[in-house]
């Protein structure tokens, strides 16, 4: 059978084309750095660096959490260690004034250092970090957990809430506590349960046993 010649043509327009095509992927390959410049070079080769790209951006993102949970957790660190060193020296105070040979000047130079300490430790309880975000609210990030009236009432604002952050697949870690659980909750010398702050607010009251 003959072949026209328009025929033989158009073979080699064909295939010069394709050579073309070729080429220009070849270009962009090495270009990008990359062998797969399209989905249609390898399905399934494609297909597998989706899923490997998706992953990256997962483990990415895991880091990204592991590192705010480290930064809240070292931040949550700080202010408990700081409220420990409060607390202890508010207890310090508080054997010095059982003291029967203080005189009313040393009981009022105590009282105003536990003003002071109960100052202090409401501002620790509400500490935030560099976004703003108050560590001891729970899931209320944006409300500033404690509060006082100015008449000795202390209200937690926040929830009891404990937030997690996830840095793996099938791993949670909590990132923060909340208030309630740290500063509130503590059993009452007479009975029943107080906070941190009514137990200094009382002792700077003068409210404690010789």
């Amino acid at each position: 059978m003959r072949i026209s010649t328009a025929h033989l043509f158009q073979q080699q327009v064909t295939a010069m084309l394709e050579q073309q095509a070729q080429l220009a992927r070849t270009e962009q390959q090495l270009a990008s750095g990359k062998r797969l410049v399209s989905a249609a070079d390898d399905p399934a080769a494609s297909l597998r660096n989706l899923q490997l790209g998706d992953r990256l951006t997962q483990n990415e993102q895991y880091l990204k959490n592991l590192n705010t949970m480290q930064g809240r957790l070292e931040l949550e660190e700080g202010a408990l260690a700081s409220s420990v060193d409060v607390l202890q020296r508010v207890r310090e105070l508080a054997i010095q004034a059982r003291n029967a040979s203080l005189g009313p000047g040393d009981l009022k130079a105590i009282e105003v250092e536990v003003r002071s300490s109960l100052e202090g430790l409401l501002s620790l309880a509400n500490t935030q970090n560099a976004n703003g975000e108050f560590l001891f609210a729970g899931y209320q990030v944006d409300t500033q957990p404690f509060s006082s009236d100015g008449s000795g009432g202390f209200t937690y604002n926040g929830d009891q809430g404990q937030q997690h952050l996830q840095v793996s697949q099938t791993r949670q870690i909590a990132a923060a506590d909340n208030g309630a659980s740290i500063f509130q909750g503590v059993d009452a010398a007479a009975g029943g349960i107080t906070s941190s702050f009514d137990i200094l607010n009382d002792f700077a009251h003068g409210r404690y046993a010789h």
